[in-house]
């Protein structure tokens, strides 16, 4: 259950698409970070979001206070 970069072509610029053949309408679309390599917090939550509805990731809600 992988996704994986789809090439969108010559002319997407910085725009990268990753799709995942097992859910096909869940796509995960965002421009790649420049001038630096950081990803914004809002494209994480945007890509976490995505992973959660294909089910692939859990959140954890457990705090430290919870595990004492």
């Amino acid at each position: 259950m992988i996704f994986f970069e789809e090439n969108t072509g010559k002319t997407s610029g910085s725009a990268v698409k990753f799709v995942n053949n097992n859910f096909p309408a869940e796509l995960i679309r965002f421009h790649k970070p420049h001038p630096t390599n950081l990803i914004k917090r809002y494209i994480l939550a945007m890509i976490q979001e995505s992973l959660l509805r294909c089910e692939l990731i859990e959140l954890n809600n457990e705090t430290e206070e919870d595990t004492e």
